[in-house]
């Protein structure tokens, strides 16, 4: 338990304050798509980019280990502050990117570095490599409809 008594206090809080609003279906849903569609969009571009040269390459994988530490972050504070109920809930709110988006962002790490090491031996193709970005980013919004769609529900059935 490296977090400060008052960090964590507020967080339970908070996290505690946004489970009762999906309880009583007091959530936006045009915010959660935003927030979700803009994550989304924000690490495509940070692989997009790293894998446009191999000095911006550690920018891909620093984005694929933020995505990872986030993830298990929240399993591990919402399952010690909530119990079995936060495990719970936690585990709902990211199969989905255990489901679609983790398999994505690995096949765009893949084609990142692919694009780097043919960079070096001048066979890039750039618009094969964006053209591969763009049909898995519209993959991945199916994630970010689940996210809108079916995670509330669950989650306001899990805590009613």
């Amino acid at each position: 338990q490296s977090v400060p008594e008052s960090l964590s206090e507020d967080l339970t809080q908070e996290i505690g304050a946004l489970i009762e609003e999906f309880s009583d279906g007091a959530f936006d849903k045009s915010q959660i798509l935003m927030t979700s569609f803009l994550k989304n969009l924000r690490f495509f571009l940070f692989i997009l980019v790293g894998g446009l040269s191999a000095f911006l390459l550690p920018l891909a994988f620093g984005a694929l280990f933020s995505y990872g530490f986030s993830i298990g972050f929240t399993i591990s504070y919402m399952s010690l502050c909530f119990g079995g109920q936060g495990l719970v809930i936690t585990m709902i709110s990211v199969i989905f990117a255990f489901l679609i988006n983790i398999p994505i962002y690995v096949a765009l790490a893949v084609v990142a570095v692919n694009n780097c090491r043919n960079k070096k031996y001048k066979d890039s193709n750039y618009a094969a490599y964006i053209l591969i970005f763009v049909f898995l980013f519209l993959i991945s919004l199916f994630s970010v409809a689940a996210e809108v769609l079916i995670i509330p529900v669950l989650i306001r059935l899990i805590c009613s």
